[in-house]
């Protein structure tokens, strides 16, 4: 079923229609099973299971559907999955999965503003998913899928038939326009993209990706003060490339990208709104946030750093050069060291 807009719908009634959310990936620091706060997990994986015991070798009590959304409340270790972590979640009593076929994601329906200004604005998908047509209303062809934390730019407001608001939407890529339901986006004010540790100079500041550890750890003056796991080029897959090694440096950065490559023999992918990109390559090597799966810690990509939206809005915020407010692109001098080591 398709996600609900009314501002009076609760998490409970909206994991019954299919919306939902989950836990970030962590690195794994668990002792035992802990128990979360109210959280849901959209399915990533075709081929997702539930299990009754966190081990696939456990008995499978149902497969789950790409884009169903499952309650999770508790975090556990079990067995490691193929080729990926030991961490599975709890779904409410039913079972267990594994924490690399689920997307963390959240349920938090918005207040519509009385107007967009002109320059338009900035938001994030605040839903598990919310479908995009290009005209305000289901009756229109259908245009994408966005999904949670996905960013875009918002250029205005228009009334459905049924009275609901919805966000006219740019696709920076495609260069169209389509309509996504309002409720479903946060809007960014200024105070939450302003640039941290504007005042360290940016020679001091460096970023090294370990490929071994799939770490990202971001250093001022060479003290360490942010580390994230990440998910880099992965040669041994069809079609992907290992990240350059050596030294590089950001210097050109979108908070939203509609990635997508015009051979679909390269990978296959049409991804809108990709949030947060930082570039340090000329040929389009760049940290952004990923959405479409949760191995962070493992080679995956097709030759970018892939990191949890958070953790890329973090990159984006504290790397130079500084992206003024309103800007869609920047390009900019005296960019963050990035350091690659194989």
């Amino acid at each position: 079923m398709s996600i609900q807009s009314s501002d009076q719908i609760s998490r409970r009634e909206f994991l019954k229609i299919g919306g939902g959310s989950i836990l970030a990936s962590i690195i794994p620091s668990i002792q035992a099973t802990e128990s979360v706060p109210e959280q849901f997990g959209r399915v990533l994986d075709m081929n997702a299971k539930i299990y009754s015991i966190p081990s696939l070798r456990g008995h499978e009590i149902r497969s789950l559907v790409k884009d169903e959304v499952i309650p999770i409340t508790a975090i556990t270790l079990g067995d490691q999955a193929t080729h990926a972590n030991q961490v599975w979640y709890d779904s409410d009593g039913e079972g267990y999965v594994h924490s690399s076929a689920v997307q963390p994601v959240n349920v938090r329906l918005n207040k519509v503003p009385a107007h967009i200004p002109e320059t338009g604005v900035l938001a994030q998908v605040s839903v598990p998913y919310t479908d995009a047509f290009l005209g305000p209303g289901k009756e229109y062809s259908f245009a994408f899928r966005l999904y949670y934390e996905t960013t875009h730019w918002i250029h205005g407001i228009k009334r459905g038939i049924n009275g609901e608001s919805w966000y006219r939407i740019l696709d920076d890529k495609k260069l169209y326009i389509y309509f996504a339901l309002a409720s479903h986006f946060k809007i960014y004010s200024p105070e939450e993209l302003v640039p941290i540790s504007p005042g360290v100079p940016p020679e001091l500041k460096r970023l090294v990706v370990s490929i071994p550890e799939q770490i990202v750890t971001a250093f001022e003056n060479d003290v360490s003060i942010f580390k994230a796991l990440v998910s880099t080029g992965a040669n041994n897959l069809k079609n992907h490339s290992l990240t350059p090694s050596g030294q590089h440096r950001t210097f050109y950065k979108r908070p939203s990208r509609h990635m997508t490559t015009s051979d679909f023999t390269y990978g296959r992918y049409d991804l809108p709104g990709v949030p947060w990109v930082s570039y340090f390559t000329n040929w389009g090597i760049a940290f952004h946030g990923t959405f479409w799966h949760n191995r962070f810690g493992l080679p995956v990509s097709h030759g970018c750093v892939n990191l949890t939206p958070k953790a890329a809005r973090w990159l984006y915020l504290w790397t130079t050069p500084i992206v003024p407010s309103g800007k869609r692109e920047y390009t900019g001098e005296n960019g963050t060291l990035v350091e690659v080591i194989p």
